[in-house]
């Protein structure tokens, strides 16, 4: 018997997902930065010392999200033709423009790049664009599958707490059919990199994974579907292909990464040792523990790192 429902878009199109709860809400990105340095996420989180984080990259990767997921959006709910048609290099220059003053107004007014520094980086995209159109059905294809949603929503109770709850966003949700049916369910991450994941460290980092085998715990959870029926996929491009190569490069890549039970059971038992560490059973935060600081190399990225009112060790 199909243990997915078949009605699965309508579902998630229609399902009350709360936006606001009472209780604490936790992200991976908070997990992320616990999991670099508890004393940054304390300051974060508990102190609430809100420090401007982004950057051109940030920028950049929310607007190349943006521009797949309009053109898989036509592509899968309208046609093939009418996404090849989309200005997608006009599409990017829009939504870089928009999410670069997005994030200025979040540091206070002032610029956090150049004009050369945009130009290169919409360049790059646009390279990174021509090459997907001519190579989509390397990736994505509508002869068997069906987007049923672009950055679905999750908000879940915590396995281990049920005060404390799972906010995430799916990039992209798709159903692999057979007959009218369907037989799996696939959940894209897409991830944007200066030179693609080229070596076993992005492809072996916990932290890094947990993201989405988490996300296929939580999107069963959600949905009452069995985990053996999700499958997740990484869809990497890269900004920059190394030059004088003997051979051509490709722009993107996909990466499936090991998602059995033991995996996600590895990926879950993290997430509940960060949620049992900074909360209490009744979903508070924990104020009574210390929060030790990570000195390194990550200090070079944290916002912290320039005022030794907040942090001693960030020169280090």
């Amino acid at each position: 018997m199909n243990k997915i429902p078949s009605a699965l878009a309508e579902i998630i199109q229609s399902k009350p997902i709360p936006t606001e709860v009472s209780n604490k809400v936790i992200s991976h990105s908070q997990f992320s930065t616990y999991s670099s340095c508890q004393y940054q996420w304390k300051l974060k989180y508990i102190d609430k010392i809100k420090l401007f984080s982004g950057g051109i990259n940030s920028c950049f990767g929310t607007s190349m999200h943006e521009v797949f997921q309009e053109y898989l959006r036509v592509m899968y709910n309208e046609s093939i033709k009418k996404a090849d048609a989309i200005d997608l290099e006009s599409l990017l220059h829009e939504r870089m423009m928009f999410n670069y003053a997005e994030e200025r107004i979040k540091n206070n007014g002032e610029d956090f790049s150049s004009l050369e520094e945009l130009t290169e980086f919409y360049d790059d995209g646009c390279a990174i664009l021509r090459w997907f159109k001519s190579h989509r059905m390397t990736f994505f294809s509508i002869r068997g599958y069906k987007l049923l949603g672009i950055e679905v929503p999750l908000m879940v109770p915590t396995d281990a707490n049920p005060n404390v709850y799972l906010n995430g966003f799916l990039d992209l949700v798709f159903a692999s059919e057979e007959g009218g049916q369907i037989k799996k369910i696939i959940i894209y991450d897409i991830k944007t990199s200066t030179r693609g994941w080229k070596d076993d460290k992005e492809k072996k980092d916990k932290i890094k994974l947990s993201q989405i085998l988490n996300y296929k715990r939580y999107f069963a959870k959600q949905y009452e579907i069995p985990e053996d029926d999700i499958e997740v996929v990484f869809f990497i491009v890269k900004r920059k292909i190394w030059e004088n190569c003997d051979y051509p490069q490709p722009r993107a890549s996909v990466f499936r990464p090991a998602c059995g039970t033991a995996k996600v059971r590895e990926a879950n038992h993290m997430m509940s040792q960060f949620v049992n560490a900074c909360f209490t059973p009744e979903g508070e935060y924990n104020l009574y523990r210390e929060w030790p600081k990570s000195p390194g190399y990550a200090c070079k990225y944290c916002p912290y790192n320039s005022d030794l009112s907040l942090c001693n060790q960030s020169n280090k």
